[in-house]
Protein backbone atom coordinates (compact mmCIF):
# COMPACT_ATOMS: atom_id res chain seq x y z
CA UNK A 1 0.00 0.00 0.00
CA UNK A 2 1.31 3.34 -0.59
CA UNK A 3 1.29 6.07 1.88
CA UNK A 4 1.24 9.64 1.42
CA UNK A 5 2.88 11.52 3.97
CA UNK A 6 0.87 14.39 5.84
CA UNK A 7 3.04 17.72 3.87
CA UNK A 8 2.81 16.06 0.74
CA UNK A 9 -0.64 15.69 0.93
CA UNK A 10 -0.66 19.40 1.98
CA UNK A 11 1.53 20.31 -1.31
CA UNK A 12 -1.23 18.35 -3.54
CA UNK A 13 -3.62 19.91 -2.04
CA UNK A 14 -2.67 23.55 -2.50
CA UNK A 15 -1.14 22.52 -6.17
CA UNK A 16 -5.08 21.84 -7.28
CA UNK A 17 -6.63 24.60 -5.48
CA UNK A 18 -4.20 26.61 -7.47
CA UNK A 19 -4.72 25.04 -10.62
CA UNK A 20 -8.73 25.12 -10.59
CA UNK A 21 -8.52 29.01 -9.73
CA UNK A 22 -5.84 29.85 -12.74
CA UNK A 23 -8.04 28.30 -15.68
CA UNK A 24 -11.44 29.23 -14.04
CA UNK A 25 -13.24 33.59 -14.29
CA UNK A 26 -13.09 35.41 -11.52
CA UNK A 27 -16.71 36.07 -11.55
CA UNK A 28 -17.27 31.64 -10.00
CA UNK A 29 -14.58 33.16 -7.35
CA UNK A 30 -16.10 33.61 -3.51
CA UNK A 31 -12.79 35.05 -1.02
CA UNK A 32 -13.89 35.49 3.11
CA UNK A 33 -11.91 36.09 5.92
CA UNK A 34 -12.13 35.33 9.55
CA UNK A 35 -9.72 36.93 11.89
CA UNK A 36 -9.82 36.38 15.64
CA UNK A 37 -7.68 37.82 18.62
CA UNK A 38 -7.45 37.51 22.30
CA UNK A 39 -5.76 38.42 25.29
CA UNK A 40 -5.59 36.51 28.70
CA UNK A 41 -4.04 38.44 31.56
CA UNK A 42 -3.61 36.55 35.06
CA UNK A 43 -3.38 37.30 38.34
CA UNK A 44 0.04 38.56 40.17
CA UNK A 45 0.17 35.18 41.86
CA UNK A 46 0.22 33.48 38.94
CA UNK A 47 3.50 31.70 37.23
CA UNK A 48 1.74 33.01 33.87
CA UNK A 49 1.39 36.73 33.07
CA UNK A 50 -0.27 37.03 29.69
CA UNK A 51 -1.52 34.76 26.64
CA UNK A 52 -1.66 37.24 23.23
CA UNK A 53 -3.04 34.98 20.18
CA UNK A 54 -4.47 36.07 16.74
CA UNK A 55 -5.97 33.46 13.96
CA UNK A 56 -6.97 34.32 10.62
CA UNK A 57 -8.34 31.98 7.98
CA UNK A 58 -8.37 33.17 4.46
CA UNK A 59 -11.32 31.05 2.47
CA UNK A 60 -11.80 30.54 -1.49
CA UNK A 61 -14.58 29.16 -2.66
CA UNK A 62 -15.02 28.19 -6.43
CA UNK A 63 -17.50 27.51 -8.36
CA UNK A 64 -16.12 25.07 -11.16
CA UNK A 65 -19.15 23.97 -13.08
CA UNK A 66 -22.62 23.91 -13.29
CA UNK A 67 -25.49 23.03 -15.58
CA UNK A 68 -28.96 21.85 -15.04
CA UNK A 69 -27.96 18.31 -13.61
CA UNK A 70 -25.17 19.05 -11.01
CA UNK A 71 -22.53 21.32 -9.67
CA UNK A 72 -18.42 21.18 -9.03
CA UNK A 73 -17.36 23.97 -6.65
CA UNK A 74 -14.52 23.22 -4.14
CA UNK A 75 -13.43 25.27 -0.70
CA UNK A 76 -10.42 25.90 0.74
CA UNK A 77 -9.90 27.39 4.18
CA UNK A 78 -6.16 27.84 6.15
CA UNK A 79 -5.67 28.12 9.57
CA UNK A 80 -2.95 30.61 10.70
CA UNK A 81 -1.65 31.31 13.77
CA UNK A 82 0.56 33.34 16.13
CA UNK A 83 0.64 33.31 19.63
CA UNK A 84 3.28 35.02 22.45
CA UNK A 85 3.00 33.97 25.89
CA UNK A 86 5.05 35.10 28.51
CA UNK A 87 5.09 33.57 32.07
CA UNK A 88 7.63 33.74 35.26
CA UNK A 89 10.44 32.05 33.62
CA UNK A 90 10.84 33.35 29.96
CA UNK A 91 8.67 34.56 26.66
CA UNK A 92 8.20 32.74 23.97
CA UNK A 93 6.48 32.59 20.82
CA UNK A 94 4.35 30.45 18.26
CA UNK A 95 3.40 30.48 14.83
CA UNK A 96 1.44 27.72 13.52
CA UNK A 97 -0.19 27.25 9.62
CA UNK A 98 -2.03 24.49 8.44
CA UNK A 99 -5.47 23.53 6.42
CA UNK A 100 -8.63 24.04 8.18
CA UNK A 101 -10.96 22.85 4.97
CA UNK A 102 -9.79 21.81 1.68
CA UNK A 103 -12.50 19.87 -0.26
CA UNK A 104 -13.96 19.18 -3.50
CA UNK A 105 -17.59 18.68 -4.07
CA UNK A 106 -20.41 17.16 -6.83
CA UNK A 107 -23.49 18.30 -5.63
CA UNK A 108 -26.95 17.31 -7.72
CA UNK A 109 -30.57 17.28 -7.10
CA UNK A 110 -30.72 14.44 -4.81
CA UNK A 111 -27.00 13.32 -3.62
CA UNK A 112 -24.11 15.04 -2.85
CA UNK A 113 -20.20 14.01 -3.30
CA UNK A 114 -17.55 15.33 -1.42
CA UNK A 115 -13.93 14.67 -0.81
CA UNK A 116 -10.95 16.29 1.56
CA UNK A 117 -10.61 17.89 4.48
CA UNK A 118 -14.30 18.16 5.51
CA UNK A 119 -16.22 18.12 8.87
CA UNK A 120 -18.67 15.20 9.81
CA UNK A 121 -21.24 15.60 12.20
CA UNK A 122 -24.68 14.72 12.80
CA UNK A 123 -27.26 13.82 15.42
CA UNK A 124 -29.95 15.68 17.42
CA UNK A 125 -28.06 16.33 20.98
CA UNK A 126 -26.23 19.67 21.21
CA UNK A 127 -24.08 19.94 24.45
CA UNK A 128 -23.55 16.26 25.69
CA UNK A 129 -23.43 14.62 22.21
CA UNK A 130 -23.19 10.71 22.04
CA UNK A 131 -22.56 10.98 18.29
CA UNK A 132 -19.59 13.25 18.61
CA UNK A 133 -17.89 10.82 16.65
CA UNK A 134 -15.30 12.95 14.02
CA UNK A 135 -15.59 16.44 15.55
CA UNK A 136 -14.54 18.45 18.47
CA UNK A 137 -16.95 20.91 18.49
CA UNK A 138 -17.31 22.91 21.76
CA UNK A 139 -20.91 24.25 22.75
CA UNK A 140 -19.94 27.42 24.31
CA UNK A 141 -17.84 28.36 20.97
CA UNK A 142 -19.88 30.56 18.91
CA UNK A 143 -18.35 30.38 15.74
CA UNK A 144 -18.62 26.17 16.10
CA UNK A 145 -14.60 25.75 14.94
CA UNK A 146 -13.65 22.24 14.33
CA UNK A 147 -10.85 20.18 12.86
CA UNK A 148 -11.92 18.13 10.19
CA UNK A 149 -11.19 14.88 8.84
CA UNK A 150 -9.77 13.99 5.30
CA UNK A 151 -12.51 11.97 3.86
CA UNK A 152 -14.85 10.75 1.18
CA UNK A 153 -18.46 11.90 2.09
CA UNK A 154 -21.54 10.81 -0.04
CA UNK A 155 -25.06 11.63 0.94
CA UNK A 156 -28.48 10.43 -0.95
CA UNK A 157 -31.91 12.62 -0.21
CA UNK A 158 -34.48 10.31 -0.98
CA UNK A 159 -38.28 12.13 -1.71
CA UNK A 160 -39.64 11.80 1.48
CA UNK A 161 -36.58 13.36 3.73
CA UNK A 162 -34.73 10.12 4.24
CA UNK A 163 -31.23 10.17 3.72
CA UNK A 164 -28.19 7.97 3.51
CA UNK A 165 -24.88 8.54 3.99
CA UNK A 166 -21.51 6.61 3.39
CA UNK A 167 -18.13 7.79 4.36
CA UNK A 168 -14.33 6.54 4.17
CA UNK A 169 -11.93 8.14 6.34
CA UNK A 170 -8.03 8.47 5.81
CA UNK A 171 -6.95 8.17 9.35
CA UNK A 172 -4.28 9.68 11.47
CA UNK A 173 -2.91 8.58 15.08
CA UNK A 174 -4.92 11.43 16.36
CA UNK A 175 -8.45 11.11 18.74
CA UNK A 176 -11.42 12.40 17.21
CA UNK A 177 -14.52 13.26 18.80
CA UNK A 178 -14.86 10.75 21.68
CA UNK A 179 -12.74 8.27 21.18
CA UNK A 180 -10.27 6.73 24.32
CA UNK A 181 -7.88 5.35 21.73
CA UNK A 182 -6.48 6.79 18.40
CA UNK A 183 -7.04 5.45 15.22
CA UNK A 184 -3.32 3.12 12.91
CA UNK A 185 -2.35 6.10 11.32
CA UNK A 186 -2.81 5.97 7.78
CA UNK A 187 -5.33 3.37 8.18
CA UNK A 188 -8.84 3.57 6.57
CA UNK A 189 -11.90 3.60 8.37
CA UNK A 190 -15.41 3.38 7.13
CA UNK A 191 -19.04 3.97 8.12
CA UNK A 192 -22.50 5.06 7.12
CA UNK A 193 -26.13 6.69 8.32
CA UNK A 194 -29.50 5.87 7.16
CA UNK A 195 -31.97 9.09 8.61
CA UNK A 196 -35.53 7.99 8.20
CA UNK A 197 -38.51 10.51 8.98
CA UNK A 198 -41.56 9.07 10.66
CA UNK A 199 -44.90 10.80 11.26
CA UNK A 200 -43.97 11.57 15.34
CA UNK A 201 -40.04 11.54 15.50
CA UNK A 202 -37.07 11.12 12.73
CA UNK A 203 -34.41 8.31 14.01
CA UNK A 204 -31.30 7.14 12.20
CA UNK A 205 -28.96 4.43 12.65
CA UNK A 206 -25.14 5.04 12.55
CA UNK A 207 -22.34 2.52 12.26
CA UNK A 208 -18.18 2.99 11.94
CA UNK A 209 -15.48 0.57 11.72
CA UNK A 210 -12.32 1.49 12.37
CA UNK A 211 -8.66 -0.38 13.46
CA UNK A 212 -6.48 0.53 16.69
CA UNK A 213 -3.18 1.99 17.20
CA UNK A 214 -2.04 -0.99 18.78
CA UNK A 215 -2.56 -4.83 18.70
CA UNK A 216 -4.19 -5.11 15.66
CA UNK A 217 -7.52 -4.08 17.58
CA UNK A 218 -10.29 -3.47 15.56
CA UNK A 219 -13.98 -1.54 16.86
CA UNK A 220 -17.18 -1.47 15.17
CA UNK A 221 -19.41 1.34 16.68
CA UNK A 222 -23.32 1.53 16.32
CA UNK A 223 -25.57 4.71 17.30
CA UNK A 224 -29.40 5.02 17.26
CA UNK A 225 -30.68 8.66 17.60
CA UNK A 226 -34.54 10.00 17.63
CA UNK A 227 -36.11 13.68 18.00
CA UNK A 228 -39.26 14.09 19.07
CA UNK A 229 -40.83 17.59 18.58
CA UNK A 230 -44.20 18.24 20.47
CA UNK A 231 -44.84 21.49 22.78
CA UNK A 232 -41.58 20.39 24.66
CA UNK A 233 -39.08 19.04 22.12
CA UNK A 234 -37.18 15.50 23.47
CA UNK A 235 -34.42 13.91 21.44
CA UNK A 236 -32.27 10.40 22.30
CA UNK A 237 -28.97 9.32 21.80
CA UNK A 238 -27.46 5.55 21.93
CA UNK A 239 -23.89 4.12 21.16
CA UNK A 240 -22.17 0.98 21.75
CA UNK A 241 -18.62 -0.04 20.42
CA UNK A 242 -17.03 -3.25 20.33
CA UNK A 243 -13.93 -3.71 20.57
CA UNK A 244 -11.80 -6.59 19.28
CA UNK A 245 -10.31 -9.02 21.93
CA UNK A 246 -7.41 -7.03 23.56
CA UNK A 247 -5.34 -6.51 26.46
CA UNK A 248 -5.28 -2.54 26.42
CA UNK A 249 -9.17 -1.90 26.10
CA UNK A 250 -12.66 -2.89 27.64
CA UNK A 251 -15.01 -4.98 25.50
CA UNK A 252 -17.27 -2.50 25.26
CA UNK A 253 -17.44 1.48 25.52
CA UNK A 254 -21.52 2.95 25.70
CA UNK A 255 -23.02 6.51 25.53
CA UNK A 256 -26.04 7.89 26.35
CA UNK A 257 -27.11 11.20 26.00
CA UNK A 258 -31.05 11.89 26.38
CA UNK A 259 -32.30 15.72 26.37
CA UNK A 260 -35.02 17.94 26.19
CA UNK A 261 -35.45 21.71 25.07
CA UNK A 262 -38.98 24.51 25.51
CA UNK A 263 -39.18 28.50 24.84
CA UNK A 264 -41.01 30.03 27.36
CA UNK A 265 -43.21 32.90 26.54
CA UNK A 266 -41.95 35.31 28.89
CA UNK A 267 -40.68 38.86 26.40
CA UNK A 268 -39.40 37.34 23.08
CA UNK A 269 -39.06 34.29 24.27
CA UNK A 270 -36.38 31.93 27.26
CA UNK A 271 -35.01 29.05 25.52
CA UNK A 272 -34.33 26.37 27.75
CA UNK A 273 -31.91 23.54 26.92
CA UNK A 274 -31.09 20.55 29.03
CA UNK A 275 -28.93 17.58 28.41
CA UNK A 276 -28.21 14.40 30.61
CA UNK A 277 -25.21 12.24 29.39
CA UNK A 278 -24.00 8.34 30.88
CA UNK A 279 -20.36 7.02 29.99
CA UNK A 280 -19.23 3.41 30.63
CA UNK A 281 -17.31 0.71 29.77
CA UNK A 282 -17.35 -3.02 30.73
CA UNK A 283 -14.92 -6.00 30.59
CA UNK A 284 -17.18 -8.71 28.93
CA UNK A 285 -20.61 -8.73 29.37
CA UNK A 286 -23.04 -5.71 27.53
CA UNK A 287 -25.20 -5.28 30.34
CA UNK A 288 -22.40 -4.81 33.46
CA UNK A 289 -20.65 -1.61 33.49
CA UNK A 290 -16.56 -1.49 35.36
CA UNK A 291 -16.29 1.79 35.06
CA UNK A 292 -19.20 4.60 34.96
CA UNK A 293 -20.04 8.36 35.05
CA UNK A 294 -22.26 11.00 34.42
CA UNK A 295 -22.80 14.65 33.75
CA UNK A 296 -25.87 17.04 32.92
CA UNK A 297 -25.68 20.70 31.28
CA UNK A 298 -28.35 23.59 30.73
CA UNK A 299 -28.38 26.21 28.66
CA UNK A 300 -30.57 29.52 28.69
CA UNK A 301 -30.96 31.71 26.04
CA UNK A 302 -32.73 34.97 26.60
CA UNK A 303 -34.09 36.31 22.68
CA UNK A 304 -34.07 40.11 22.75
CA UNK A 305 -34.30 42.47 19.73
CA UNK A 306 -31.02 43.19 19.73
CA UNK A 307 -28.98 40.31 21.57
CA UNK A 308 -28.84 36.84 21.99
CA UNK A 309 -27.77 36.24 25.75
CA UNK A 310 -26.65 32.74 25.80
CA UNK A 311 -25.05 31.02 29.71
CA UNK A 312 -24.39 27.47 29.74
CA UNK A 313 -24.42 25.86 33.32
Amino acid sequence: MIEIKEHSKKKITLILTLFVLYFNPVNSLTLKNDIKTWLNLFEKKSSQQYHLGISYKPEIYLEIFQNKSFSIDLETTADLSFQNIKNDAKTFSETAADFYRSWIRLNAEKFEIRLGLQQINYGPAFLLRSLKWFDQIDPQDLLVETDGVTSLLLRYFFLNNANLWLWGIYAKDELKGLESFASKEYGYEFGGRIQYPFEFCETAFSFHHRELEFGNTLENRFGIDARWDFQIGLWLEVVASKFSKDNFTPNWEKFLTFGADYTINLGNGIHVLGEHFVYSNSENDFYESSYKTESSAISLIILSDYLIISQQL
